[in-house]
Order: structure tokens, then sequence, then C-alpha cells
């Protein structure tokens, strides 16, 4: 339950109605959430500057795992932090998609949420047409749109967990480059599949299967805030977009 937009307040009212457990992870104390007197606070996990708050997935878990909800991983704040120095040729890519007309995000598993967080924030700040798609549905749609030159940014599972799922997405990239789309990989350290099917190859550290969101959002952002950087926009007040939906 995260507190972005007043449909929240919805949700609790129902769920309220049903008599279900409520916890909240607020932004700050003064909310509308809490203003209105629910749910308790699992705990407030600072403002963000930017209007987009790309921090806020990273923020919630550590909220959750410092209140038991998920399991302590002391090894999750060092996988970021080694995330973040390789993140000059994110830049430098970025700067070289600037007159892209649309990117498509894929991913499977754990990825899929990451390929629409990398859509999400791309159409955010660099005002352009991005889409975030589950790469087992490539073939249903989605291959259509792929022609010479479009970026494809493609979010590996690890090859450590269930490895039918890592060669079926091998197999997305194939299919993507052999239409001329322009393959941008993100897999993890050690993975040497992907190599040749890749045009750009991002690397993330090795962690659980699970915890991978944390790691390969990190260039996905930098990605986003780099192309609107380049295009002259102001990432952290993008036009349009509103911390809270106060109508419908």
């Amino acid at each position: 339950m995260f507190d972005l937009l007043d449909e929240r307040v919805y949700a609790c009212s129902m769920a309220e109605h049903l008599t279900v457990r409520q916890r909240g992870i607020l932004d700050v104390i003064e909310t509308s959430m809490r203003e209105r007197g629910y749910p308790p606070s699992v705990r407030e996990i600072g403002e963000a500057v930017g209007l987009t708050s790309p921090s806020s997935v990273s923020h919630q878990l550590t909220a959750l795992e410092r209140k038991g909800y998920l399991r302590r991983d002391p090894n999750r704040p060092r996988a970021i932090e080694v995330t973040l120095p390789g993140e000059q040729p994110v830049r430098a890519l970025a700067r070289s998609l600037v007159d892209a007309k649309a990117v498509l995000f894929l991913g499977r598993h754990v990825g899929y949420p990451v390929a629409l967080e990398g859509a999400l924030k791309l159409k955010e700040l660099a005002y352009m047409h991005a889409e975030g798609f589950p790469a087992g549905e490539l073939k249903h749609g989605p291959i259509a749109l792929i022609e010479e030159g479009l970026p494809v940014v493609v979010i590996v599972p690890s090859p450590r967990g269930r490895s039918v799922l890592h060669d079926k997405i091998v197999s997305n990239i194939q299919e993507v480059r052999a239409r001329g789309g322009r393959t941008i990989v993100i897999a993890e350290e050690g993975d040497g599949a992907v190599e040749p099917y890749a045009d750009h190859l991002i690397r993330i550290p090795q962690v659980p299967t699970l915890l991978q969101p944390l790691v390969s959002t990190v260039p996905l952002q930098v990605l986003a805030c780099e192309m609107a950087a380049a295009k002259g926009y102001d990432v952290d007040q993008p036009r349009n977009l509103a911390k809270s939906v106060t109508v419908e």
C-alpha cells in the first residue's frame, strides 16, 4: 500500500469494511491517509524530492524489512552500491537514444514489474512512448512493433533460478535482434549466454531472485533521468503530473 494516489484511501476504506488488517508505508507523517486515521504507519520513509519518487520502491522494501515483514538481507545495500558505479555507460547509452520515437521493455517473472517501472519512468520524465510487456507475450502482438533500430530493453532473470525462464528470454532477445531491434540487455554478472545477442549489455550484481528488482530498476531509472536531461526537461517536476490526484 503506497501513499502515492488518493485512490489508496478508497482501498483502505474497503479493507476496513472487510476487517482486513492494514499497514501503510508513508513518505511523510503529514499525509492524507494519515489524516484520515488509517492505516497505522510502518515507518515514514522521507519525502521524495522528485515528483516521480524513483526511490520509493527501495524505501518501501527497507521499511518492511526493518519491521520484520521481509527477511533481512545484509547484502542488499551493498548490491545497490555496486550497481551505481556502472551508471556512466548507461548515461552515455541514454544520450544515444534521445531521438528514438519509442522504447519497449520486456521482462519475465520478477522482471516484468521492472519492465513496467522502466517504461513508466521514461514516459514520466522523457515524455516519450514506452511500453512494458511480459516477454512471454512477445509473439502475441508486441513483436509487430519491432522495426529496424527500435530500442528494446530486456530484463533477464538469473540463470541460477528457473533456467527455463532464462532460456526463453534469451530466445526472445534473439527474436528481437533478428527483426532489427536494438537490444539493451540487463543481466547479472556471470551470465554469458546473453552476450552474443546484446547490442548493449548492462551488468547488475548477483542477488537472490526475488530481490533482483532492487538492483535492476537502478539502471532503468538512470536511463530515464539522463534521457530527460538530454532533452532539456526538468526531471524533478515533470509536466502534467501531480503527487496526489484530487479529481476524477
